[in-house]
């Protein structure tokens, strides 16, 4: 992947997270799962301050050597369940592509439960009418049941998970498979145990190219994907993705779609 295209990666979230904001020169924000920081130093460029931490050696020390320009950014490697952050501390939290691991961080409590964990410890971490934003894949898109996102493998999204762990492990020597992610209405069940004010909506491609945001209305999103699509992509299987959605608005499926962005609003 191009620098050019990391850096348009940034920029499209750097936008769009500013709508939600007065001030962002004032945004006190925390990456978590940083990687090499294709939204970090977008976000340090435009926020007041970003700490970015991740549970790989190997991510820190590359986006350590990058962050030598910035004086705003702060790199951890540390799992984020046990950061020991103050109460408050920041006006957002990014969990972009990170939810769906976090369950492998905890093999002796369901992937699920640490999900949840990990969204109460983020409403902590968030100042009073802070964001927390989420990317995620949705489980019911038809794509993944031939490959599972993260897996890598044909069916394990869909089956029970006992079945799943054991696929998983006969083609990993044994890893343990906590990887997870679900539908629609099971997103809606998690979140609402923890954030009453949250709202899931169809990003087009992808959410990691926040080129379009939709509702679930087939119209809204058959009109943003038609928009999309005059994009040029560096990569074809986003037009793919694009037409794709178009042809499931027209069926009424938008629930199937291939992710979800999720925000939540910390309210006192």
């Amino acid at each position: 992947m191009s620098k050019k295209f990391d850096n348009t990666r940034g920029i499209l979230f750097v936008n769009f997270i500013k709508k939600f904001f007065r001030d962002s020169s004032k945004i006190s924000a925390l990456d978590i799962g940083c990687r090499y920081g294709l939204l970090t130093f977008e976000m340090a460029k435009a926020f007041k301050k970003v700490i970015a931490i991740d549970i790989y050696e190997s991510a820190i020390e590359k986006i350590k050597e990058r962050a030598k320009n910035f004086d705003n950014i702060e790199i951890y490697k540390i799992d984020f369940l046990n950061s020991n952050f103050d109460d408050s501390s920041f006006d957002l939290i990014i969990l972009e592509g990170v939810l769906e691991w976090v369950g492998l961080t905890n093999p002796s409590i369901s992937p699920k439960e640490v999900q949840i964990q990990t969204l109460k410890e983020c409403k902590r971490l968030l100042k009073n009418g802070g964001i927390l934003y989420c990317g995620i894949e949705n489980k019911l898109f038809p794509l993944y049941w031939l490959r599972d996102p993260h897996s890598y493998l044909p069916l394990t999204v869909i089956l029970p998970r006992f079945l799943s762990k054991r696929i998983y492990a006969r083609f990993n020597d044994n890893e343990y498979y906590g990887q997870n992610i679900s539908t629609y209405w099971g997103y809606s069940k998690m979140f609402y145990k923890v954030f009453r004010n949250y709202n899931i909506m169809i990003p087009i491609p992808n959410y990691k190219y926040l080129y379009y945001l939709s509702s679930f209305n087939p119209k809204e999103l058959r009109s943003k994907a038609k928009k999309a699509l005059k994009i040029k992509y560096p990569k074809k299987s986003f037009t793919f993705i694009i037409k794709l959605t178009i042809f499931l608005s027209i069926l009424h499926l938008t629930k199937i779609t291939n992710n979800f962005i999720i925000l939540c609003k910390k309210i006192k």
